[in-house]
């Protein structure tokens, strides 16, 4: 089932298998059972491969090998504008949660360029929102 439903994105079953038998043996398959990491890397792979054409041109040209596919991660599995939107997400999100300055929070001083925990800065927010003083 696996190796043909590659083939179809492939347009060729031999592509389709050649894969298949690359993430069997690389989710540690070989004494016949299917585990977890096989079918989450297949369910990786068969969306992204379409969902990103750029991908899948990539694997038909040649210039990203079966076996190269077979090991990549999530972030280099994904189109090039989404990989670029999570980095900008997440320097932002560094930028917004790093101390510019040391700061003292109770008792415990942290240095700049200390990154600041999200969960920190939403129980202050909530905590200043208590206006009416019952928690």
């Amino acid at each position: 089932k696996t190796a043909k439903q590659f083939g179809e994105i492939f347009k060729d079953l031999n592509a389709g298998r050649s894969l298949e038998k690359k993430l069997y043996k690389g989710a540690g398959g070989g004494g016949g059972e299917i585990n977890d990491r096989y079918h989450q890397k297949v369910r990786e792979l068969a969306f992204n491969l379409e969902k990103n054409g750029e991908l899948l041109q990539q694997v038909l040209s040649g210039a990203i090998t079966l076996k190269r596919l077979a090991t990549m991660s999530n972030e280099e599995l994904a189109p090039k504008k989404l990989t670029e939107k999570r980095r900008q997400r997440d320097e932002q999100f560094k930028k917004e949660n790093t101390l510019d300055k040391p700061m003292v929070f109770g008792m415990v001083q942290l240095p700049a360029a200390t990154a600041v925990f999200e969960v920190e800065h939403k129980y202050n927010e909530h905590k200043d929102d208590d206006v009416d003083g019952d928690g």
